[in-house]
């Protein structure tokens, strides 16, 4: 009788509030970001560290995934954190309209490039999705990681940028796990 109760409470609380039991279960397989992007998560190598929308009035959304072994390591806020053999940054910004986020994609990869001692520049196509990317090494040789790739493009009206960096200890191919990571994207048309 007690469960009788509790779920009858719930289902109130529920409907006042505006919302359902739908809301409540989440997709572990898939992790949405903003209005524009769905991630298969599936794969196992991958471990979710962050998914921030604490800006998304603002249209800005960020998530990370840590691949590999992790160690702690002091960053320069003197704070201990993990860090992985390779780490993902994935970044959306959401605009009024297409022209507005492509001048901001132009301004991200300006300054992408100028940060990086930039080894590599092209254009990729993946599921569907073209993208500028760029390989690279860290200026800053205070760096705990040595290498990365990252890939810069416009959907609609939102900018998304996708960074993978590694450390001395990674032995993948970088340009094989983005494109494998982007293979898992799914970009939502209007």
């Amino acid at each position: 009788m007690k469960l009788y109760y509790s779920l009858l409470f719930i289902c109130i609380v529920l409907l006042l509030t505006g919302c359902s039991f739908s809301s409540l279960i989440e997709d572990s397989s898939h992790l949405t970001i903003g209005n524009s992007m769905e991630i298969n998560t599936t794969d196992s190598d991958l471990i979710l560290l962050d998914n921030m929308d604490t800006l998304a009035t603002d249209g800005l959304y960020y998530a990370s995934w840590g691949i590999g072994e992790k160690e702690p390591y002091e960053n320069s806020e003197g704070k201990t954190i993990d860090l992985y053999d390779a780490q993902i940054y994935f970044l959306l910004d959401e605009y009024k309209d297409e022209e507005t986020a492509q001048q901001n994609m132009n301004s991200w990869f300006t300054d992408a490039k100028a940060n990086y001692e930039v080894l590599n520049e092209e254009t990729i196509t993946c599921n569907e999705q073209t993208y500028s990317l760029i390989t690279y090494t860290f200026k800053n040789k205070n760096n705990p990681f040595i290498q990365g790739i990252s890939v810069f493009t416009v959907s609609n009206n939102s900018v998304i940028c996708i960074e993978l960096t590694s450390g001395k200890n990674f032995e993948e191919d970088l340009k094989t796990v983005l494109l494998d990571f982007l293979n898992k994207c799914t970009y939502m048309k209007d």
